[in-house]
């Protein structure tokens, strides 16, 4: 766990860490993955982003 939990992980989220130990604790399957193919996947994927409502903007102007 020292390892993995250094100042800046402290600073994150408990879900960030989370997934970082699952990594760290999996990582003979993730050394099996093939990152083109991963990439490929998402690449594929057409909505890979969320419309967001349309609303004033943080300046205040619209």
């Amino acid at each position: 766990m020292h390892i993995i939990k250094t100042d800046l992980c402290n600073k994150m989220c408990d879900d960030w860490l989370n997934n970082l130990l699952l990594c760290y604790i999996e990582k003979g399957i993730f050394r099996g993955l093939d990152i083109d193919k991963v990439k490929k996947r998402f690449q594929a994927i057409k909505d890979r982003r969320v419309n967001l409502p349309k609303g004033p903007t943080q300046s205040g102007v619209s």
